[in-house]
């Protein structure tokens, strides 16, 4: 999914030679933290509003925080994850895309970032859940597919993370099986650690006590 595919034409940008009380205003509307500034087809930057509220008069231009604009943005070419980046590592509520020129294309919203990124892991497909962790030089993706497949299931998405030390690696594994205790004892029979798994209420007490560890390592 590229980021072409995710614009949103609808939310407006600002000029510079726009007030900064018309740009709050804009932000207030529309329920975001940050807006493109735009001359003509040119993207000069975000201002956001927090800049813009510190200001010492909302009657001055957009231009005259220039010195305050961030240069975040995408390229419409790019995948969506990286706005998702930019998205969550500046805290930005509108992604700036442009094009091979600079020239302004349109933004994409978090919220939608998010619904696709959801899309992308597999949110709402029936199946379960497995977070495993082994170290790291042991981890090999082709043997836990094998592992899942012996057990006549698939895995639909998989994750990385870092684990307990750096020696050691946390996968999430989610799987297209509603019940899978016993993809779950295989893995155990091959020396995964269970993190967590949601895929059978006889297995939950046995889990119960990683749970709080599992929060260490996800956000979910």
């Amino acid at each position: 999914m590229l980021i072409n595919d995710l614009i949103n034409t609808n939310l407006p940008s600002i000029n510079p030679a726009d007030t900064i009380r018309q740009a709050l205003q804009i932000i207030s509307e529309f329920s975001v933290n940050n807006i493109p500034v735009v001359s003509e087809k040119t993207f000069l930057g975000n201002i956001s509003e927090t800049e813009l509220l510190e200001a010492n008069n909302d009657n001055d231009p957009v231009a005259s925080l220039a010195e305050r604009f961030s240069g975040f943005r995408v390229k419409n070419s790019s995948h969506f994850l990286s706005a998702v980046n930019i998205s969550a590592e500046f805290g930005l509520d509108v992604i700036p895309v442009v094009n091979s020129e600079n020239e302004y294309a349109g933004a994409v919203l978090k919220n939608d970032l998010f619904l696709k990124l959801a899309a992308f892991n597999g949110a709402g497909k029936p199946g379960s859940i497995i977070v495993v962790e082994i170290e790291f030089i042991h981890f090999s993706i082709s043997e836990i597919s094998r592992l899942v497949e012996s057990n006549n299931s698939t895995i639909l998405h998989l994750n990385t993370s870092a684990g307990a030390s750096p020696n050691y690696i946390v996968v999430s594994i989610q799987i297209n099986n509603t019940e899978g205790s016993a993809i779950v004892s295989t893995f155990e029979r091959y020396n995964y650690r269970i993190l967590y798994f949601d895929g059978g209420r006889d297995f939950e007490n046995k889990i119960h006590d990683n749970y709080e560890h599992l929060m260490n390592y996800l956000s979910i």
